[in-house]
């Protein structure tokens, strides 16, 4: 310093004055993307901060507001301005990842088809649920609302009802979608017949004729009458009958079952 008035009168009060500043401010940042479409189960995480005095705070929305902690979890798919700040100096900011983006997989997906049952009575019906995608790649399949689960989409020996259809993440198996909540497998009316007959006209004739129609069940049908040479045809009617008992008429309709 010197005098004003006596510009040659100074002394030097520090010749090694020295001004420093502290380290820049840095951290390691992480993320983790949202597990199911629609979901918010993202995470930001803001590890190994140094730098600046020593404490700090943190901010996923560009500085709109901060925290002390560098984990910030529940996160919906968008991009975030990670930044961090020292917690004594906060106008020191330093921003980590101006855009960093959190994404989510393609919403999950699969083909349902069907097969109804092919006798009243019977436990054949068939669900299967072909080309999955979305999610994580790898697919798991319910058909009674996730009760149970299979990792086959191909589900056999179903019976007349009403199912739950449903698809979810292998990986991430709380996300589930249903591909069809109410798919009903019916089954055909029980098979019946109505028969009719026609005497021979004269003894020792043989000219009787039996006539089958059938009802229900799975049109068309077949018929064969016993005993005897066995005859078979579409149309239900047999003539040229020897008079006698003992005949009997099985019906078949299309799916097989017979009466």
């Amino acid at each position: 310093m010197r005098d004003a008035a006596n510009p040659a009168c100074s002394i030097i009060l520090d010749a090694a004055l020295l001004i420093t500043e502290p380290a820049a401010l840095n951290a390691t940042v992480a993320s983790t993307n949202v597990t199911c479409a629609g979901g918010g189960d993202g995470t930001i995480t803001i590890t190994a901060p140094s730098g600046g005095y020593g404490t700090y705070e943190y901010s996923i929305n560009g500085g709109g507001s901060w925290q002390a902690s560098g984990s910030f979890t529940g996160l919906v798919p968008g991009n975030y301005n990670v930044q961090m700040r020292d917690g004594a100096q906060t106008g020191c900011v330093k921003v980590l990842n101006s855009s960093l983006s959190i994404t989510q997989p393609a919403i999950l997906t699969g083909v349902v088809g069907s097969t109804m049952v092919t006798c009243n009575g019977a436990d054949d019906g068939i669900i299967t649920i072909t080309s999955p995608s979305g999610g994580s790649g790898s697919y798991e399949y319910s058909t009674d609302g996730g009760t149970t689960w299979q990792a086959s989409g191909t589900f056999t020996g179903l019976a007349p009802a009403t199912y739950d259809v449903r698809i979810r993440d292998a990986v991430s198996t709380w996300c589930v979608i249903v591909l069809n909540g109410s798919l009903t497998i019916t089954e055909p009316v029980e098979l019946n017949a109505n028969v009719q007959s026609t005497n021979v006209t004269c003894n020792g004739a043989n000219d009787g004729i039996i006539s089958v129609r059938g009802a229900d069940g799975t049109p068309p049908y077949d018929y064969t009458l016993m005993p005897g040479a066995i005859e078979n045809n579409s149309t239900g009617d047999f003539f040229n009958i020897a008079p006698g008992a003992g005949y009997y008429v099985s019906v078949t309709d299309a799916n097989l079952p017979s009466i």
